[in-house]
């Protein structure tokens, strides 16, 4: 839900649109080149993903603060 959020504010912050269709796709390939993505097979193991949310939550949750946005809530993304 928060690559959703992402694309999204950061799609109102530019002066040049770009036109995303707001899905999440772009923050989640940035996560995933900055090597803080969720991968579909950490779901098998709880703790892991747990930990990968948190981490994801952690990074992201700066430039969220930064702009007075609401944080993302690692506990309820997992569950």
């Amino acid at each position: 839900p928060y690559h959703l959020k992402l694309d999204n504010l950061k799609e109102k912050m530019r002066s040049n649109k770009i036109g995303t269709t707001g899905k999440g796709i772009g923050p989640a390939y940035v996560d995933k080149v900055n090597r803080i993505g969720v991968r579909l097979e950490s779901l098998k193991d709880h703790d892991l993903f747990r930990r990968q949310v948190k981490e994801a939550a952690e990074y992201h949750n700066i430039f969220f603060k930064h702009f007075g946005e609401e944080l993302i809530n690692a506990k309820a993304v997992v569950d």
